[in-house]
């Protein structure tokens, strides 16, 4: 058994009447990356928020390793006057990084998430994706012991999804322990170990299935004008959608690809590429 990292103890935590969380008990161990499932409301920021210290419970208590050194990405960022690039550079001295040290881990995650030409954009202006992709680049300056996501993935675009994937695969081989909300079970079968569903406030268990990006294909169609739009009978059969003025993008399993094809072109879609998703 790898050494225990955190642990959650009988985690009660109540807004008045209403209970959102009733004695969870959670182990979390080095290098261990745990998904949390659940309904808006059910409680999983609410669980981060505590076991990184952000809030406090109603009754339990947290326990951890001494010194450990926490990142979290929030689902809602705060609305700033910084620029992006002005706010990285702060979190880069938050970190103990030197002016140098942030310059050159910034621009390479600038370029792998897209962000060069949002830079000096006030962060107040910043749409939801792109808020997500600045709280996702604070959290990778440095390497934590425990890196906390809520619903990291809201709002962007495929590629800086999966660039964002491989970098929390790496963080995880070198032993930092990963706890994310998510709704999207590919993800979640791409990065974690083990989930929990919050149901009534309490941890339930959930199957992680073995799936791998290669079992995956990534379909880009155009669009005969901007309204078109994936038929509704497709949706279920669909891991992730991105759609733009011109173009639809979409996830789906390798099994299901030619029906996804064969409809969309009946629909009048364009098949523009079609290829396979790699680690």
């Amino acid at each position: 058994m790898k050494p225990m990292i955190l642990e959650a103890r009988d985690i009660t935590k109540s807004f008045g009447r209403k209970v959102v969380l009733h004695e969870v008990n959670l182990r979390m161990e080095k290098g261990q990356s745990i998904a949390l499932l659940g309904n808006n409301g059910t409680g999983k920021s609410t669980l981060l928020r505590i076991l990184c210290g952000l809030s406090n419970p109603t009754k339990g208590k947290v326990i951890t390793q001494e010194q450990i050194k926490f990142h979290y990405i929030p689902e809602h960022f705060p609305k700033l006057n910084f620029t992006a690039a002005e706010y990285i550079k702060h979190m880069g001295r938050l970190e103990g990084l030197s002016e140098q040290e942030t310059k050159e881990k910034s621009e390479e995650l600038y370029q792998e998430f897209y962000m060069e030409s949002m830079l000096d954009t006030p962060i107040k202006h910043l749409s939801k994706g792109t808020l997500q992709k600045v709280a996702v680049i604070q959290a990778l300056l440095s390497k934590p012991d425990i890196l906390l996501m809520d619903e990291p993935l809201s709002g962007q675009d495929m590629q800086s999804q999966q660039n964002f994937i491989r970098r929390i695969k790496e963080l995880k081989q070198e032993g930092v322990s990963i706890l994310m909300s998510c709704h999207e079970k590919f993800l979640v079968n791409q990065l974690s170990d083990t989930a929990y569903r919050i149901v009534k406030g309490k941890l339930v268990a959930e199957k992680i299935e073995d799936t791998r990006y290669s079992e995956y294909d990534l379909l880009t169609f155009q669009k005969g004008r901007p309204s078109e739009s994936v038929p509704q009978n497709l949706h279920s059969l669909l891991v992730r959608v991105e759609e733009k003025d011109d173009s639809i993008k979409i996830v789906v399993q390798k099994d299901r690809s030619n029906r996804i094809v064969k409809d969309m072109l009946a629909e009048g879609f364009i098949l523009k590429e079609m290829r396979g998703m790699s680690e």
